[in-house]
């Protein structure tokens, strides 16, 4: 019923996530059962008085705390219930969250931003009903158990009539439940592919809309939307057909029964108070058996847990010791990336030594932004290995500065110290001064406190802090990728002899593009299809005519 290993231990994550509110549920829900079993007596009680002209005022008394009981318990049962799913919830997203970030790439390349909003949004919610689910069906089960005693011993044959009902029930249930399992995992799936088609065409709505091409966007996202409404059909005609098998049950069962507790008040040997007896019993009873059509739902917590367990299922980077600066090299050892069975880098092998700087320069398509993700731990390749001191490189060991950094944090000082969150604000403002961004940072509003959100940046400013965040981060490994692109020939001039100063005995990769930044190098790495095709410095390399055709702009080319 749960599924595989992984869905299993993840929804037992969550239940234990909400144990306490789980618990006073289960508490109070059971507190329920208990009075719904004894009213029938209790009513059955006062018929009898009745029947006799006793009193039947101790028996309403016994009444009347039974109602004020289940109405608490009614309370209890609903407040606890919304708390129970809202922790589940929390527990089922933060780890999400917490796995995507530490995995990182391996996380995002397979699954698009919107299938993964998708899954932590309505995946959770659905998910987070498990332990609640699960709970009521088991106390619904004890209440049909317990109906069923009851009824057995007030009018034995026809507690057997309830369970020849049940057990109808239950293999309806059974059927349904499977049917559903099936619907509900093909309803979540296209909903994935729509949320993740939207999220693209949301990052390029300029451009869409630049282009007129919005209706074949439309028709783009919602091209599984046939799909999503034939599951979505499909699943409510399984629930309804299970609905329909079961009142059916149990409209049979209610007439059985009432043939039989007249035939037994006719023939004398059944008083009154157990007619109401059996009657109320066997109502509960089929009420109960009615509600255990909430087993199918399990089967749609189910699918919401698979999908969640496959993106935790990803392999997490191992543990090791953090990294070093011994003299040593970042190697790079039989590196293969694939992307749709391309080979975005071919068996490449390189050696970094520490505290060095090389520029990796080719045209586009060579492989450079891919052999700067693999040597940052940031792109686990497909073969080969990333070590730097004799350790493997994970995520986190290397200082980034993109072209097009994205910011991260409620302010500029938090986006600064972004991957070392104990960096001081005096640090902070050394790097924004070592990246010329200290300049604009104090004419902002709030300086370093001033919100991200709604901030206008130029390309610019964003690189400047890019490169700020670098400096905060104090990694043994920078690997620049085209950093400075955006800025004027005196700023970039500036940057770099700061940041020559700001990384110096770091190990650097640079991506070039520009002849300045591959001559500032120690060493020069040129790719060609995703192999190394010369090693040199810029001097030498600068005597082959193809090696400078790599720096010529589209206007030089023309």
């Amino acid at each position: 019923m749960i599924g595989s290993t992984g869905t299993r231990r993840l929804l037992w994550g969550s239940a234990r996530a909400a144990r306490r509110d789980t618990a006073v549920f289960a508490i109070a829900a059971a507190t329920g059962i208990i009075v719904a079993l004894a009213l029938p007596a209790t009513l059955s009680s006062i018929v009898d008085a009745i029947a006799r002209g006793g009193s039947p005022a101790p028996a309403i008394v016994q009444l009347a705390c039974l109602a004020a009981l289940d109405l608490c318990a009614t309370v209890v049962t609903s407040s606890t219930k919304n708390a129970s799913v809202a922790r589940s919830g929390a527990w089922l997203r933060r780890s999400m969250v917490d796995h995507i970030l530490a995995v990182g790439l391996p996380v995002t390349r397979r699954w698009a931003a919107g299938d993964l909003a998708a899954r932590m949004v309505g995946g959770a919610s659905a998910a987070a009903d498990g332990s609640f689910t699960a709970v009521t069906v088991a106390l619904t089960a004890v209440t049909a158990a317990g109906a069923a005693i009851a009824l057995w011993l007030v009018v034995p044959f026809g507690a057997l009539v309830f369970l020849a009902a049940a057990a109808g029930a239950m293999y309806v249930l059974r059927r349904g439940t499977k049917a559903v399992g099936r619907t509900s995992a093909d309803y979540q799936s296209a909903q994935g592919r729509i949320s993740a088609r939207l999220s693209e065409t949301l990052t390029g709505a300029r451009t869409i809309e630049a282009s007129g091409t919005q209706a074949r966007e439309v028709d783009r996202i919602l091209a599984s939307l046939p799909e999503l409404t034939a599951a979505g059909r499909a699943n409510w005609r399984t629930q309804g057909s299970v609905g329909q098998a079961l009142s059916l049950l149990t409209a049979a069962a209610q007439v059985a029964m009432l043939a039989l507790t007249g035939l037994g008040i006719a023939a004398g040997w059944l008083q009154p108070g157990d007619m109401v007896a059996a009657v109320a019993y066997v109502t509960l009873g089929i009420n109960a058996v009615h509600q255990l059509s909430a087993v199918t739902y399990l089967s749609h917590v189910r699918g919401a847990a698979d999908r969640i367990s496959q993106v935790l299922d990803t392999a997490r980077p191992q543990f090791r010791t953090p990294l070093t600066t011994a003299p040593q090299a970042l190697l790079l050892s039989g590196i293969i990336v694939l992307d749709e069975g391309r080979r975005v880098l071919d068996g490449l092998d390189l050696a970094v030594p520490v505290g060095s700087t090389v520029a990796i320069v080719g045209r586009s398509g060579s492989g450079k932004s891919a052999l700067a993700r693999v040597a940052g731990g940031l792109l686990v390749p497909d073969e080969g290995s990333v070590t730097f001191l004799g350790q493997p490189v994970l995520p986190g060991d290397a200082a980034y500065a993109f072209e097009q950094p994205e910011l991260v944090g409620d302010t500029i000082g938090q986006a600064l110290a972004l991957g070392r969150p104990q960096a001081s604000p005096a640090q902070i403002a050394r790097a924004a001064e070592a990246a010329c961004a200290a300049g604009f940072i104090r004419r902002l509003p709030d300086g370093y406190a001033t919100p991200l959100t709604g901030l206008a940046l130029s390309a610019g400013e964003t690189q400047r802090l890019g490169v700020a965040r670098a400096i905060v981060h104090d990694s043994p490994i920078v690997i620049l990728d085209e950093a400075t692109s955006s800025l004027d020939t005196a700023t970039e001039a500036a940057v770099s002899d700061a940041l020559r100063t700001a990384f110096a005995g770091k190990t650097r990769l640079v991506i070039a593009h520009r002849p300045a930044a591959a001559a500032a190098a120690d060493l020069v790495v040129w790719l060609q299809d995703g192999t190394i095709h010369a090693v040199g410095t810029h001097r030498d390399l600068w005597a082959e005519a193809h090696y400078r055709q790599l720096f010529r702009t589209p206007e030089d080319r023309a």
